[in-house]
């Protein structure tokens, strides 16, 4: 009985991921109109609770994000210095938003914890934040390599 319900959950992930796929295909983004369907496609995302196989479409579709945002002018930041910790603070201040729609948005101790660097961002709450903040999930999801070491 528990085999034949874990194949039933893995069959729904593959098919929510797969739905994902068909509405988004996974590729290079290679232009602004991309760029802006994919931000939207992880807006939708951000805005309910996901299971894996969508969590997986969101992780890649973030990279495909970052890759374009890194490689396109205008869109590349110097960040290689800086954690996921840092960039979540640095949009928080920059972006004006409150501690109680902080807290709305991903819940009030997960919130606490993810600004202190108790606890890194979840996958989920990457694509909830990227999206309110209009950056890619990435930023907030990798810790970037020092460049020189």
């Amino acid at each position: 009985m528990v085999a034949h319900t874990r194949k039933a959950l893995v069959k729904k992930e593959e098919e929510s991921y797969l739905g994902l796929v068909r509405e988004f295909p996974l590729k290079v983004i290679r232009d602004e109109r991309d760029h802006t369907r994919a931000l939207d496609v992880l807006a939708k995302l951000a805005s309910r609770p996901l299971d894996a196989g969508e969590i997986e479409y969101a992780d890649v579709l973030g990279q495909l994000l970052s890759n374009f945002e890194d490689s396109t002018p205008g869109h590349r930041l110097d960040l290689s210095r800086l954690t996921p910790r840092q960039v979540l603070n640095h949009l928080i201040e920059e972006s004006g938003i409150t501690p109680a729609e902080l807290n709305r948005l991903v819940g009030q101790s997960t919130a606490s914890a993810y600004r202190n660097g108790r606890r890194p961002v979840s996958k989920a709450n990457a694509a909830k934040l990227a999206r309110r903040f209009s950056v890619s999930p990435a930023l907030l999801l990798y810790p970037t390599i020092p460049r020189g070491r």
